[in-house]
């Protein structure tokens, strides 16, 4: 799971070690919520590339344990929303019914 240069920049993911990805089926929706070692158990490490300003989870084991998700279906671009949860607190939300057309 790759964050382009200007979701990375504006929302100084550099400043963050993991993530914790939550799933809801129904919807359809991915949440990321980054920090650090205050997630606790069952984070990614986020990797960091300064030289292009961009990172990226190897988030493998997430997508075995959501089999539904099949990726050569939701691979592609997603514009991420910040959502503040009551409980959860600030994290993206990924809606996996509105990916973003690349043309190349």
């Amino acid at each position: 799971m790759s964050f382009y240069s200007g979701f990375y920049k504006n929302h100084k993911i550099s400043t963050f070690t993991k993530c914790l990805i939550m799933y809801d089926k129904a919807l359809k929706l991915v949440a990321l919520k980054f920090g650090g070692d205050e997630l606790g158990k069952g984070t990614f490490p986020l990797n960091h590339n300064k030289e292009s300003n961009t990172g990226w989870i190897s988030a493998q084991n997430f997508f075995r344990l959501n089999t539904e998700l099949k990726l050569n279906d939701i691979k592609g671009k997603y514009e991420p929303k910040k959502y503040n949860d009551p409980d959860k607190g600030n994290m993206f939300i990924i809606d996996l019914n509105k990916r973003i057309e690349v043309r190349r």
